[in-house]
């Protein structure tokens, strides 16, 4: 039997249950021990990186992290690989987003998100239910980095949205549930299982 080097976990659903936002510590003695046996942890979430860092705290510079589904790694505090996404179809997909008035648009970096929020609400949720590093831009179509991960936020539940999305879009990006309200568009062919 080859030995093990690495164990990968999924974040919202596995080690947080019932919508919490807080590790069990727990799983951080357990990370200890992985790593006495030379085995790395990583944290593979939806969830942009410096999210997992503040949830993995104790460890934190202990474990590697595979973020937005995907499209960023992290090791040691630097980034080691990144899919992006087309410019001009990112743009499209975050006007089509934008046109939705009942519908925000999350657009992730690598160390924050970037909103144009339409209602208060949205931002408190980022920044106090979720606790995203949040920056508001004036202009989504205009952020400093390269397109990675586009997510649409709908309040009232994505499931009756997806199809309407993966019929636009699918060909050309990956189009993915991720949660009760929110809708994750990433590079194509690009997943926690790929990244």
């Amino acid at each position: 039997m080859k030995n093990i080097q690495l164990i990968a976990s999924d974040i919202d659903g596995t080690l947080l249950l019932n919508d919490s936002q807080a590790i069990d510590s727990e799983i951080f003695n357990l990370i200890h021990q992985l790593e006495q046996k030379n085995i790395l942890f990583m944290a593979a979430s939806g969830r942009e990186y410096t999210n997992l860092r503040d949830l993995f705290s104790p460890v934190a510079d202990d474990i590697a992290y595979l973020c937005l589904n995907g499209c960023i790694t992290f090791y040691k505090g630097e980034c080691i690989s990144k899919e992006v996404m087309d410019a001009e179809l990112a743009r499209k997909l975050i006007t089509t987003i934008q046109n939705d008035s009942n519908t925000e648009v999350l657009v992730s970096g690598e160390k924050t998100c970037y909103i144009t929020p339409k209602n208060q609400s949205y931002y408190e949720h980022l920044t106090n239910t979720v606790k995203n590093h949040v920056t508001i831009v004036d202009d989504l179509l205009n952020i400093p980095e390269p397109y990675t991960k586009i997510s649409a936020y709908f309040k009232d539940g994505v499931n009756e949205h997806y199809q309407y999305y993966a019929d636009m879009f699918d060909k050309v990006i990956t189009v993915q549930i991720g949660g009760k309200c929110w809708l994750d568009c990433t590079p194509k062919d690009v997943n926690k299982s790929t990244g």
